[in-house]
């Protein structure tokens, strides 16, 4: 069986980390208020998505991966309101959605925001 989605290599303060997305991490992402995949993507799409959501959704993945880091620690670090933190928020939901039978090759493009970049890995 091949595997439904593509691992997503992010990193944080120089070191690299490998996250599966699977259902268990997109739980932990969906906890609370607003954060369903479905919404933050609609709002990344309308372009209204609020910055804090962005800096929890990669503290989120970083914190699944083994990282110790909160959403203020994302904010400023990325020197506060940045269009490349909601970049890699971004890469990180779409890596959530599996890939379809016709796409197995489904590619993320490497992005940074500071010392944060996200891609997939196959």
């Amino acid at each position: 069986m091949a595997k439904i989605w593509n691992d997503i290599e992010i990193t944080w303060d120089g070191e690299s980390y490998t996250i599966r997305p699977t259902m268990d991490f997109i739980n932990k992402l969906e906890q609370g208020d607003g954060m369903s995949l479905s919404r933050l993507l609609l709002q990344i799409h309308n372009r209204d998505i609020p910055i804090g959501r962005t800096c929890e959704v990669i503290a989120r993945t970083l914190r699944y991966a083994g990282a110790k880091v909160t959403a203020e620690d994302v904010f400023m670090h990325a020197g506060g309101l940045s269009a490349e933190l909601v970049e890699v928020a971004s890469l990180i939901l779409i890596g959530c959605m599996p890939a379809s039978e016709g796409d197995s090759k489904k590619k993320l493009v490497k992005r940074s925001a500071k010392s944060t970049g996200v891609k997939s890995t196959d």
